[in-house]
């Protein structure tokens, strides 16, 4: 049964109801409301009169392209991101490392915390390598990297990767505007770059294990 024939029926109605908004016979509308009953799709509720009322559910929306960078964050991540469910990727596939990036595009605090446990499904490093090249992100990568070390088991980097990570110039420094840390001083002055989170970010952030 499709949504046009669901909709004409309403959410609420009697076999009555369906025999005249469909102009079937009452046969056809009894088999209709078991077709529904057999879907999932329909409730049934008795008047004081006993007769019965039937509740019908709308079909689910078919969910349409594929996961955004927020379900991947949500999928690997502790900490759990709320956002638009119809936000999604139409024509390609992004993977961690794309999410990575889309995260710190954001300059969210949230996102980019919860973004954090990406690093440990990274398997491609020279893809995030050109992707954090061709979105001028390169030292933000790497100082993130190096903040989750901080209180994370990760994949190592590879040498060639976080060379050219370093070669960076022109980058903006702020991952998120006018934030800076209290607490890692040293990650900062090695990639240049002000990173917004303190140690007590980072202890939430456990929390979420």
């Amino acid at each position: 049964m499709n949504q046009s024939i669901i909709n004409k029926i309403g959410e609420i109605s009697t076999i009555k109801d369906i025999e005249k908004k469909l102009n079937i016979k009452r046969v056809t509308a009894i088999n209709y409301v078991h077709l529904l009953r057999k879907n999932g799709l329909i409730k049934t509720w008795y008047k004081r009169d006993k007769s019965r009322l039937y509740i019908i559910k709308k079909l689910a929306k078919p969910i349409i392209g594929n996961e955004s960078f927020y379900d991947i964050i949500n999928k690997y991540s502790p900490m759990k991101l709320a956002f638009r469910s119809n936000y999604r990727v139409i024509g390609r596939k992004i993977g961690v490392e794309e999410a990575i990036i889309r995260a710190i595009e954001t300059k969210h605090p949230k996102v980019i915390l919860a973004s954090l446990a990406l690093f440990n499904h990274l398997n491609d490093w020279p893809l995030l390598l050109k992707l954090s090249k061709k979105y001028n992100v390169r030292r933000k990568v790497g100082a993130l990297y190096e903040l989750t070390k901080t209180f994370m088991r990760i994949r190592r980097i590879d040498k060639r990767t976080l060379k050219a990570l370093l070669k960076a110039k022109n980058e903006p420094k702020f991952i998120v505007d006018n934030f800076k840390t209290k607490d890692f001083k040293d990650i900062e002055k090695k990639w240049n770059i002000f990173l917004p989170f303190n140690k007590v970010d980072i202890l939430e952030y456990e929390q979420w294990w």
